[in-house]
């Protein structure tokens, strides 16, 4: 600060000083005043602008200094910038300190130069704290903080000042000094600025963001993104163009957050209720029948924790951008009233004013639209971390507490509760601000209107009660609907897994009439949302004229004068006003769904996990496997303990074998030792890893070499034992990549066999040290199953040495394991090896003699042990070779070569083959057609016009607005107590009323028939979609993972059923933008050439936008599938994963997946957020060139000028508005484009016969009577493109005749018998059923027809009832006729509700045996003629095998019966036997003549099974 006394003809004192952030001189003289007048602008200000960035800087840096604190420091070296940096901040340090000094000699202190001391100790510190912040930079590995852009910013603003004032003060000539001191200032601001500017010089992360690697302003300005969107648009956009999430919002970095935080909630609330997860001693001790249950922690509550802070960081400077939008209103009514005092102002304040305009608009438009980026980005973590958090409890969770959730439900909640819940998180960020919002728009709106807006205010707080009441309707509604949904996602997915029996047994109809009264339901439920949501839309619409009309009417009647300045800026206020009152319409329904999901995401999140100790880890016992006193229960809610008095020693490398009948408690058992079940009582101990071989075999859809391989690391030679011991080698031979074929959701392209021997050699290649094995021998041929036995199981075979224990039906393994537990009632009844149990003459003696007696015993054919125990082969017969003779016959030889070439060309083939299609380039016009078809084209009109109305009307009551404010008879207050004067205002104000009223009215009918007929059109595509889905080939669902579909129904389906509101709101958004439009060019017409560039920018850039925005949704909705494929798996082998230890894996490959799809939404939100901030430069240029052409035309009124003012202004907020609905209807239809792909996918063949077909074939009612089957060169393949598997086979099977079908795998067996269902089309040859043709044949008037009794025993969830009968045609009587011959009657009568017994998901409630022996009674009610059996007692034990067995002889012993048999013995009484080979009839004859030839490959098949 310099001191100076100037001398002249006035003497007097005058300070000149140097301050931060303002060098000026203040003297008190006139030299003042005349400083004053050259730099008017800035005089104002002047004692304010200094302390801007230091309050800016002191407020903020607190909350960036807490997130400097928090984990995750990364020490950086500092680069050339962080040098440049600090460096200046110490120069300006320096220059303020000399400041500092100079005021500090000064001997005369003024009270005037106190704040301007203050002023420079706050620079100082404020430099100081820079510095610190600067140094945080280095340590958290980042180059630029915002704060301190913001500050440098405000810094060299205030300095700019400064320096200009100075300089119009010629400081330069009285205090040179002083004047270098304050261009320093401004030079080191500048440079600092430029630094901030710069992007970081250090070498970027090899997975660096492109965020991360631009500058300041880049990323302010989002120009980062240009790049990417020009290459997309001029090269199409590609999934490799597509940047990677940024490292801090991948889930590898959120998920262990958001558990963390989790952790911390239980560890509070256990602190405080004085409870532990783990259980309690009393419990251990078997004192009580419960655990303490651990506390509930609050979802809401970890939310907030988590992310509440950022939230709230975002909220303030929301908060501040929203108080910006109240400064448009004021400037608008300071250009009004320099409308109306043009001649007596400068011209210079309307320009100023105009430029306050834009930049008003441009600030608080631009600071819009970066918070919603980042609460954006905010809102993908919250659903991240949620997605992740569920599918983590879905691993850990126990199977007590998701008894009653299904696989449906929990993806529900990943698909649709999280993003509910995400979307009521943003709409939240949205209204937080809105109390604010209105008490300063009231505020002034008092200003203005005086008491008039009480009035309003009054009007607003009436109708809370009434939003109280929809908001309890709606919820009601959203639950129904949510539920509905739930059941009908539920229905397709138990659908889509058995949608081969649904074809076989020709159920369509019947699931199809379940789906459709669902999805009625749910579609009735959303008809009443949509009549509620514009009741809704109308009451909030209502709310602000009311308000509006009340307050004209209060303002007039109390005398006042309805200027164009006043009602030109209530009508903005009142427009601002309406904002929060219009969202109010989207509020309450997303709260309310929120609401719901909220209460289910808590539900599922709270289940208890499996308790780490529930299976003791060890390894200090010599035995691998312990049970001691065990009780275990799958309900610990239930009275009764499924299995019981448990007591088990399994020595290291013993093979235990655990035998009894159906229902026994075997697989119970082994549930047991993984630690699945729930322990009452009792230890379980392990001594090492193990290896889980399920009775149901767990497939990957993926190939098969990762289905063996499991993620352990590949060891080609380690892999090639086991392929061969398991007997694989064949089998990918026979298959066109080899073992790079790609399996298909639950192997649904492999037999029952394959998908067991690919299950047990990913056992076997884990190298685990405890094998449970739950009869993995069951659903494979004798032959390869004595291979896997030897090979695999057995004592010489691959696992020896190991701890295995095996469940089996297979009573001739017996004598060649270790010891045997044999399980009756849920206990342990026996147990020893199989000579003392045969000694005992105990439960196991007894069984084995039964099944001795009915000759279904393998074992004492084929016994050769010695006394002392010798394995099933003696040293002589050199299993090894017999085995290579079972294997490799010349046959299956022939056929090797035959592929070997082919084998060899596909060895490259990667497993990518289920890629989803995704479309590229505009979406069809078909789409748009289909949509608008399904919507009703005279709706579509009757729409238009509606709003038409509505928009005249609206139109109609501002032009009255303009000319109410500009009558010259109401300007002239001398004759306001004339009756004309009253009248005139009376007039104008019902008019006004009158349109307001007509406006609401036709927006309420808009609405109701755009909603209404939006859910017609999406019952239509939902109901074509699943009628084409259930019509749909088996070599689509071959194809096509369930998930896939299953997103059809989710997902797309949900979108389409919001096609109505994006109608809806882009019709109003497009109306109102030409309505905008029109008015502007209309009321000045010299903006037309400066409106066509603008036109054309915009155009150009929504094209471009909208072709990258197009493509992008694309790759997103593809990359939803595999998310909720890989789900789908794990929830369907949540017991695999956790036996063998994988779930880390699991959870890391769902964090890859769901990256993937984050990847795609999250460049979703970066390119809005660029046409966004684009679209706000060019809106806020068309209201500086409407004001500056305002500006320029002096014949204009200032009524008309405000309603053209209005219209520029909202013609920004109609550009966003259209921008938004145009691009979200765009996206949104791109659900529909996939849904009308599924609905247009190829079908089969008619269900009913048709018309000309019925005349030409003749069938009866009765048709088929005999059973009679003639098969003519029959040729068929499962889909184009592939080699027959069928080769000309010709055969006839006489009326009554029982058939065995037998042959290696791949000979065709399952083939010939998909034939005569017509599952797979003729590619030559034909079918003859009783003397027709059944080509021509319908397809249910076929299947219903001719019975099958499947391998695999699919049950529905629903009533046993249901699951027998679902058409209802049955009687009860024969219904229990049928439970009767199928032996379960006596099973049925001892459930509670019999008949109406819930089967459970997947026939969860019923064991494997009793769900075959549900799917035998399905077959006796059908009697049909033909009746086939695909392997149908695979899956049970020998006495199970012996029911279904009798029941087949006596019940439908005068039917065709076709068996494809893997135990021989099963059909070695049939008529003939069908040897089928490489597609082709080998052998077909009476079994006793193949038997007779030694040479016949049906004498060798029975040499293999010991049966000769």
């Amino acid at each position: 600060m310099s001191l100076k006394m100037f001398e002249g003809d006035e003497e007097q004192v005058c300070l000149s000083f140097q301050h931060p952030g303002k060098n000026s001189s203040f003297c008190e003289s006139t030299t003042f005043v005349e400083v004053e007048e050259n730099v008017f602008i800035f005089a104002d200000l002047v004692p304010l602008v200094p302390w801007i960035p230091h309050f800016f800087l002191w407020a903020v840096a607190p909350l960036y200094l807490i997130c400097f604190l928090s984990p995750g420091k990364t020490t950086s070296h500092i680069g050339k910038l962080g040098k440049m940096k600090m460096s200046n901040t110490l120069f300006m340090a320096t220059v303020s300190a000399v400041q500092l000094t100079r005021v500090n000699n000064v001997k005369i202190m003024l009270n005037s130069l106190t704040g301007h001391y203050c002023c420079y100790w706050a620079r100082l510190a404020s430099l100081m704290l820079t510095t610190k912040l600067t140094s945080n930079e280095r340590q958290r590995g980042t180059h630029y903080l915002f704060p301190l852009f913001v500050f440098w910013t405000l810094m060299l603003v205030s300095d700019s000042m400064s320096f200009f004032q100075d300089v119009s003060s010629e400081l330069y000539l009285r205090d040179p000094f002083t004047f270098v001191l304050s261009a320093c200032c401004v030079i080191g601001a500048l440079i600092q600025f430029v630094i901030s500017s710069l992007p970081d010089s250090r070498v970027p992360a090899p997975d660096a963001h492109p965020e991360e690697l631009t500058s300041l302003l880049g990323k302010l300005t989002l120009n980062w993104i240009t790049g990417i969107i020009w290459r997309g648009y001029r090269n199409g956009l590609k999934e490799e163009d597509v940047p990677r999430m940024a490292a801090h919002d991948r889930c590898q970095t959120l998920s262990p957050a958001f558990e963390k935080t989790w952790n911390k909630e239980v560890a509070v609330l256990q602190s405080r209720q004085g409870t532990e997860i783990e259980q309690t001693d009393a419990f251990r001790e078997g004192k009580c029948q419960k655990e303490v249950q651990s506390p509930k922690v609050n979802l809401l509550k970890v939310l907030l924790n988590r992310f509440g802070f950022e939230y709230l960081t975002y909220q303030s400077i929301k908060l501040f951008f929203e108080l910006t939008m109240f400064v448009e209103p004021l400037l608008m009514g300071c250009l009004l009233k320099h409308f109306q005092h043009r001649d007596t102002e400068p011209a210079w304040k309307g320009y100023a004013i105009v430029m306050g305009l834009f930049a008003s608009s441009l600030i608080s438009s631009t600071g819009h639209s970066r918070v919603w980026t980042s609460v954006d980005r905010l809102s993908k973590n919250i659903k991240s971390s949620l997605k992740m958090a569920v599918y983590k409890k879905a691993l850990s969770a126990r199977n007590e507490g998701k008894r009653d959730i299904t696989t449906g439900e929990i993806v529900t909640l990943v698909a649709d509760d999280c993003e509910k819940l995400v979307n009521a998180s943003n709409i939240v960020f949205l209204i937080l601000a809105t109390p604010v919002q209105v008490s300063v728009a009231l505020y002034m709106l008092y200003q203005q209107l005086g008491m008039g807006a009480f009035v309003g205010l009054a009007i607003m707080l009436s109708l809370i009660p009434l939003n109280a009441w929809v908001g309890k309707k709606l919820k009601k509604f959203e639950k129904e609907k949510s539920d509905t949904k739930d059941k009908r996602i539920k229905i397709m997915n138990e659908v889509l897994n058995g949608i081969k029996v649904l074809k076989l047994y020709a159920w369509e109809k019947s699931f199809l009439k379940k789906v459709m009264s669902s999805r009625d339901q749910e579609v009735s439920l959303h008809k009443k949302m949509c009549l509620i949501h514009a009741g809704i839309d109308f009451m909030f619409c209502t709310i602000p004229f009311m308000v509006r009309v009340g307050g004209f009417m209060t303002f007039v009647c109390l005398g006042g004068y309805l200027d164009p300045s006043t009602a030109f800026v209530t009508t903005s206020l009142f427009a601002i006003l309406n904002k929060p009152f219009s969202i109010m319409a989207i509020i309450i329904p997303e709260f309310v769904q929120a609401s719901d999901a909220l209460t289910k995401l808590n539900k599922f999140l709270n289940l208890e996990d499996i308790p780490e100790d529930i299976v003791k880890k060890t390894s200090v016992c010599e035995e691998s496997i312990t049970i001691k006193d065990g009780v275990f229960t799958w309900d610990r809610s239930s009275s009764k303990n499924c299995i019981k008095n448990i007591n088990v020693n399994i020595p290291t490398g013993q093979l235990v074998a655990i035998v009894g009948m159906v229902g026994s408690g075997k697989s119970s058992l082994l549930s047991a030792m993984l630690g699945e079940m729930e322990k009452v009582e009792g230890d379980v101990t392990v001594t090492d890893s193990t290896a889980y071989v399920p009775q149901e075999a767990w497939i990957l859809n993926t190939s098969l070499k990762e289905n063996v391989v499991f993620g352990s690391g590949y060891d080609t030679e380690k892999y090639n034992k086991v392929v061969d011991a398991c007997a694989l080698r064949d089998d990918f031979k026979l298959m066109s990549s080899g073992d790079k074929t790609l399996i298909g959701e639950k192997g649904i392209n492999l037999s029952g066999g394959q998908k067991q021997r690919v299950s047990l050699a990913r056992a076997v290649y884990a190298d685990a040290g405890i094998y449970l094995l739950d009869d993995p021998l069951s659903a494979v041929d004798a032959h390869v199953g004595k291979h896997i036995f030897d090979q695999v199981i057995g004592p010489r075979g691959m696992l020896k040495g190991k701890t295995r224990v095996l469940v089996t039906h297979g009573v001739h393994w017996l004598p060649y394991v270790d010891s045997i537990l044999v399980m009756k009632d849920g206990q342990i009844y026996e147990s020893g090896t199989y000579k003392q149990l045969l000694e005992q003459n105990g439960v196991f003696s007894q069984f084995v003699q039964q099944v001795t007696l009915t000759g279904k015993n393998e074992c004492e054919s084929n016994r050769s042990t010695s006394d002392e125990g010798e394995t099933v082969f003696n040293q002589d017969d050199k299993p090894s070779d017999k085995t290579e003779g079972i294997l490799k016959t010349e046959e299956v030889e022939s056929c090797s070569n035959k592929m070997e070439n082919e084998v060899k060309d596909t060895e490259e083939e990667t497993v990518e083959d289920d890629e989803e299609e995704t479309q590229v380039g505009t979406l069809g016009m078909k789409v748009y057609m289909d949509y608008l078809k399904a919507f009703g084209f005279k709706y579509c009109i009757m729409c238009m016009v509606m709003f038409g109305l509505h928009m005249y009307f609206n139109e109609s009551k501002d032009h009255l607005m303009a000319k109410w404010s500009d009558d010259d008879l109401l300007s002239n207050r001398l004759l306001a107590e004339t009756q004309e004067y009253t009248d005139r205002t009376w007039n104008y104000l019902s008019s006004f009323t009158m349109y307001g009223v007509a406006e609401v009215l036709l927006s309420f009918g808009f609405i109701s028939l755009v909603l209404c007929r939006g859910c017609e059109a999406a019952q239509h595509h939902h109901n074509k979609l699943l009628l084409n889905i259930l019509r749909s080939p088996m070599s689509f669902f071959d194809l096509t993972p369930t998930g896939r579909i299953i997103n059809r129904f989710s997902k797309d389906i949900g979108s389409v059923d919001g096609l109505g509101g994006c109608l809806r709101g882009y019709i109003a958004s497009v109306g109102w933008l030409s309505v905008c439009f029109c008015m502007v060019l209309y009321s000045t017409p010299s903006i037309i050439p400066y409106m066509v560039p603008v036109t054309v920018v915009y155009l150009a850039m929504q094209r471009v936008f909208i072709a990258n925005l197009r493509q992008l949704r694309r790759y997103r909705q593809k990359s939803r599938s595999p998310v909720f494929v890989h789900l789908n798996e794990t929830l369907n082998g949540t017991d695999s994963v956790r036996a063998y230890g994988v779930g880390e894996r699991f959870i890391s490959k769902m964090e890859d997946k769901l990256e993937n799809l984050m990847k795609f939404e999250m460049s979703e939100h970066w390119f809005h957020a660029w046409f966004r901030m684009r679209m706000t430069v060019l809106c806020s240029a068309v209201t500086l060139i409407s004001g500056l052409l305002l500006l320029w035309d002096t014949s204009i009124s200032p009524g008309r000028a405000g309603v053209v003012l209005m219209y520029a202004t909202n013609f920004m907020h109609c550009l966003g508005w259209v921008m938004h609905h145009s691009c979200h209807t765009e996206t949104e239809l791109i659900s529909l484009e996939r849904v009308v792909d599924y609905s247009n996918k190829p079908t089969e063949a008619s269900w009913e016969t048709e018309e000309e077909n019925k005349a030409e074939l003749s069938l009866s009612t009765q048709w088929p009577e005999s059973g009679d089957l003639v098969l003519d060169n029959y040729q068929t393949r499962y889909r184009e493109g592939l080699d027959l598997v069928l080769k000309g086979v010709t055969c006839h099977i006489k009326s009554g005749e029982k058939v065995g079908i037998v042959g290696r795998t791949g000979a065709g067996k399952s083939s010939l018998t998909v034939s005569v269902f017509r599952l797979v089309e003729a590619a030559a040859g034909n079918i003859t059923l009783d003397g027709k043709h059944i080509a021509p044949v319908g397809l249910h008037d076929l299947r219903s027809k001719l019975s099958i009794l499947p391998q695999d025993p699919v049950i529905f969830g629903g009533s046993l009832r249901m699951n027998l009968d679902p058409f209802g045609e049955k009687t009860s009587e024969e219904l229990w006729e049928a439970l009767k011959h199928s032996h379960l009657k006596t099973f049925v009568e001892g459930l509670p509700d019999q008949l109406d017994h819930e089967c459970g998901e997947g026939g969860k409630n019923l064991s494997m045996g009793q769900r075959q022996l549900v799917c035998l009674a399905r077959t006796l009610l059908r009697q049909s003629p033909v009746l086939v059996l695909d392997e149908a007692t695979a899956g049970v034990d020998m006495e199970t095998d012996e029911l279904i067995q009798k029941t087949i002889r006596s019940e439908f012993r005068s039917c065709t019966v076709l068996t494809i048999a893997h135990r021989l013995n099963t059909v070695m009484d049939y008529d003939r036997i069908m040897v089928l080979d490489q597609g082709k009839i080998k052998e077909f004859d009476a079994p006793q003549k193949l038997l007779a030839d030694q040479t016949s490959a049906f004498y060798s098949m029975a040499k293999d099974a010991n049966l000769v």
